[in-house]
């Protein structure tokens, strides 16, 4: 389990190593409940913005061999007014 804080207009990235095929389970609790996820793949392909994952967390399937990129991110609505929010991420490849 990681522990960040995100503030307004910064995010909070991870990177990790996987293979196309892999199964990655996300799992974000924040404080706020105001926070987002973002993955970009090796080739700099954005895969997903903006996504919450829900109780049970978010389960993806990777399509490249490499080094990916993961941020934890700050709602628009939220980071207008300033905030920040910790949070816990939880990050299964399987």
């Amino acid at each position: 389990m990681l522990r960040d804080t995100v503030r307004a207009y910064q995010s909070a990235p991870f990177a990790f190593h996987a293979k196309a095929g892999d199964r990655l389970l996300l799992r974000l609790v924040d404080s706020q409940s105001v926070l987002v996820l973002g993955l970009e793949g090796p080739s700099g392909q954005v895969w997903m913005t903006g996504a919450r994952p829900g109780p049970d967390g978010l389960e993806l399937i990777l399509f490249e061999n490499g080094l990916h990129r993961l941020r934890v991110l700050m709602s628009a609505d939220a980071a207008r007014a300033g905030r920040a929010a910790n949070f816990q991420l939880g990050l299964r490849r399987r």
